[in-house]
């Protein structure tokens, strides 16, 4: 804040900044020894500077030598601060270490420990000249050291000379001496050192005085004061060199003046000679020892993940690298495995009647019972359709249910026999049909269905067995599907009945269906086979037994006067009847009688006067009406 209000101050009393200008805050950041300020004291410290520009930008430093006073010949806007020596000097006085005496022209102003300016030579006067040495531009600081050449003899020679703290030049020797690297051999030159050795010492006579190189360093020409080192990659193995080699490919020096190379330890390598670092080995390659010049490939089914590995991986089961410098390894997709390490070639595919749905695997799943997968690399098995089926493990097609079975469902590993009364004609079915009216299947498994035998029938579909036709019924032959009722007149006493038989004679049948034929009751007869009923007897006939095939005539002295008779009655006394079949007596005439039951005549009585006696008048008459 003490320098932005000095700023301040300064820009309304002078009016010398640019007009319009304002401190922003990076400028203000720069108001320390290291910013404007900073520029000011260098300003101020030079007689001959009259302003300074401060680039608030880049925060660099102008000084102004030939601008005498405020901003006239400047033409930057806001990049830049203009300030002259007088405000510089204002500026930089705020700042509690300024020294504000102006000195000679190699004298600078310093603080006393007592904070009190004064006046320091800083370097040797800039016009002073050295006796025998040949000028060059240098630094004439106080204190600073320098070894200059010589313009007399030995030639070539030098002194080592020191600007002191008065401001004068201190010759280090009386005289000029050889260089470090060269010896005096007497005469007026200086000899210089053969490659290979070095000097670092000044003023030396003999040439006995030069130094081999030690191993690792070398001197390339004559006159070294010192020797080198060999650089990075090269190595100089015995003293006095005059060179150093280049270490050969596979090896390398990481550092200057090496007599040896070291070889690039396992996974690394170093492609070209002279070098300086190994290189690790890239991911997919490695050195399985030290001092190799190339990184060889893993071989097929391995692998190498990082950089500089001086073995590689094998594959794990599951994965493969096909060819020689993977990196990692790939792995086996869903429906292929590999079921051995250092696969080398390429996963194998899950075979048919196999899958895998995951990758990554050693094996191959065989498709259970019930289903099937029928290609290579196959994800997961199908399910047999109905119909079909797998009876083991492993199979790469469904087998059909042969004819007589079926699976209803999918997934089966065996077919269901059809049930009794069913059966299945084709193979692959997925339900059984049940045999129709008229047929059967005794067991399990039938492929057709039987046809039921004469005398026998189902009466539904889907039955296991025949059942006998029943009493009354028949069924001729197996191209019937029912059995029949048998006609009237005709029975079938039995079951199982494949024709009907007629009826006796003597027998009947009253209705279709009846099981056996019936006797005609006494009183009827049939005289032909098959009748459906029976035949009443006529009047003047009888039948007292069942199952006649006639009727008897009744005989003389009897008679019937209705139809079925079951016998015939006997003529009453004053009747009679004379002849066989009568249907009624015949009363005895005049002159007759007849007093007995039965008889086929009159008995003669002159006596008797009237129709019908049963007694002759002799005795007591009576009157028989008939």
């Amino acid at each position: 804040m003490k320098v932005f209000l000095a700023l301040s101050f300064l820009s309304i009393v002078s009016g010398e900044y640019l007009e319009g200008y304002h401190l922003d805050v990076p400028l203000l950041k720069s108001l320390k020894d290291v910013g404007l300020r900073s520029c000011c004291k260098e300003c101020s410290a030079y007689t001959n500077c009259q302003s300074v520009n401060y680039n608030k930008n880049d925060f660099s430093c102008e000084l102004n030598y030939h601008h005498l006073s405020g901003l006239s010949g400047k033409t930057a806007l806001n990049e830049s601060v203009y300030m002259d020596r007088v405000h510089c000097f204002t500026l930089a006085s705020c700042s509690a270490n300024f020294c504000n005496l102006t000195c000679k022209i190699n004298e600078k102003c310093v603080l006393t420990s007592t904070h009190q300016p004064t006046c320091i030579i800083s370097e040797c006067d800039p016009v002073d000249i050295i006796p025998d040495i040949i000028p060059i531009n240098m630094s004439r600081l106080v204190g600073i050291r320098h070894s200059l050449r010589c313009s007399t003899q030995p030639y070539p020679s030098r002194q080592r000379v020191r600007c002191d703290t008065d401001g004068q030049w201190i010759r280090q020797y009386d005289t000029c001496k050889c260089f470090s690297g060269t010896f005096w051999g007497g005469g007026s030159t200086c000899i210089e050192c053969p490659a290979g050795q070095h000097l670092p010492y000044d003023d030396v006579a003999g040439n006995a005085s030069c130094i081999d190189c030690p191993a690792g360093s070398y001197t390339p020409g004559p006159g070294y004061a010192d020797c080198l080192a060999c650089r990075p990659g090269y190595y100089a193995p015995k003293t006095e060199s005059s060179f150093c080699k280049k270490c050969p490919a596979g090896s390398y020096t990481p550092s200057p003046g090496y007599d040896h190379c070291m070889e690039c330890p396992a996974g690394y390598f170093s492609w070209f000679p002279g070098s300086n670092s190994c290189t690790a080995c890239p991911v997919g390659s490695h050195t399985p020892g030290s001092g190799y010049r190339y990184c060889i490939l893993c071989p097929a089914g391995f692998f190498s993940p990082v950089p500089g590995s001086d073995s590689c991986i094998e594959c794990p089961a599951g994965y493969c690298s096909p060819d020689p410098g993977y990196d990692s390894c790939i792995e086996c997709p869903a429906g292929y495995y590999t079921p051995e390490p250092r696969c080398n070639s390429s996963c194998t595919a899950c075979p048919p009647g196999s899958y895998q749905s995951e990758a990554g695997q050693t094996s191959c799943p065989l498709c259970p019972a019930g289903s099937f997968s029928e290609f290579e690399a196959s994800l997961n098995c199908s399910k047999c359709k109905p119909g079909y089926y797998t009876p083991r493990a492993g199979y790469d097609s469904c087998k059909e249910c042969s004819a007589g079975s079926y699976t209803p469902k999918p997934e089966y590993d065996s077919c269901i026999k059809c049930p009794a009364g069913y059966y299945t004609p084709n193979p692959g079915s997925e339900f059984c049909i049940d045999c129709p009216v008229g047929f059967y299947t005794p067991k399990k498994g039938y492929d057709s269905c039987k046809e039921c035998s004469a005398g026998s029938y189902t009466p539904t579909s889907g039955y296991d067995s025949c059942i006998k036709c029943p009493p009354g019924y028949y069924k001729p032959s197996s191209a019937y599907d029912s059995c029949m009722k048998c006609p009237a007149g005709y029975q079938a006493p039995y079951s199982g009945s494949e024709v009907c038989t007629e009826c006796p004679a003597g027998h009947y049948t009253p209705s279709p269906g009846t099981p056996s034929c019936i006797k005609c009751p006494a009183g009827h007869y049939t005289p032909n086979p098959g009748s459906d009923s029976c035949i009443a007897c006529p009047m003047g006939s009888y039948q007292s037994n069942s199952g006649q095939t006639d009727c008897r005539l009744c005989d003389t002295g009897r008679y019937s006067k209705v139809e079925a008779a079951e016998h015939c009655k006997q003529c009453k006394p004053g009747s009679y009847s004379d002849v066989r079949g009568a249907s009624s007596c015949k009363l005895c005439p005049v002159q007759t009688y007849q007093k007995y039951y039965g008889e086929d005549n009159c008995r003669s009585c002159e006596t008797a006067t009237v129709v019908g006696a049963t007694v002759c008048p002799d005795d007591v008459v009576s009157t028989v009406s008939v």
